[in-house]
C-alpha cells in the first residue's frame, strides 16, 4: 500500500462523489472516461498495480458487447410481436445508459467497500 490510510480515503471518496456527475453524462464519454483512468491509477497506488482491488474494478463492464445487444433486442422485439402487447414492437430498444448507470451503481457501491475497510 502506497497511500496512508488518510490520503486513500480522501482519494476513494473523491472518486465516488464524482459518480453523481457520471450519472447526468453521456454513456462511455470523455467524463466516464477520465474517471475510469483515474479510478485505475488510484487503486494501483493504494493498493498496487497487480491488486485484487483493481481486477475487481475491471471486472465491472460498463458497456455491453454490441452483439450481445443486438441479439438481446431481437429476441425482446419478437417476443413482444408474439405477444401482441405492444403497437410498435419493432422499435423497443434495450437502454444501453441505463446499463451503464447501473454500472456506475455498482462501482459505487466497490468505492464505498474499499473506504470502508479503511475506516474499520
Amino acid at each position: 500500500m502506497a497511500l496512508d490510510k488518510g490520503p486513500a480515503i480522501s482519494v476513494l471518496k473523491d472518486l465516488r462523489s464524482q459518480i453523481a456527475h457520471l450519472q447526468t453524462q453521456e454513456a462511455l464519454g470523455h467524463d466516464f472516461l477520465r474517471w475510469h483512468e483515474q479510478v485505475v491509477a488510484s487503486l494501483a497506488s493504494i493498493f498496487g498495480s497487480d491488486s485484487p482491488e483493481i481486477e475487481e474494478f475491471k471486472r465491472i463492464q460498463f458497456e455491453l458487447p454490441p452483439d450481445l445487444v443486438d441479439r438481446s433486442g431481437e429476441r425482446l422485439r419478437k417476443a413482444v410481436r408474439q405477444l401482441g402487447t405492444a403497437p410498435h414492437a419493432d422499435t423497443l430498444e434495450i437502454s444501453l445508459a441505463k446499463y451503464h448507470r447501473q454500472r456506475l451503481y455498482e462501482a459505487e457501491e466497490f468505492l464505498s467497500a474499499q473506504i470502508i475497510t479503511f475506516e474499520l
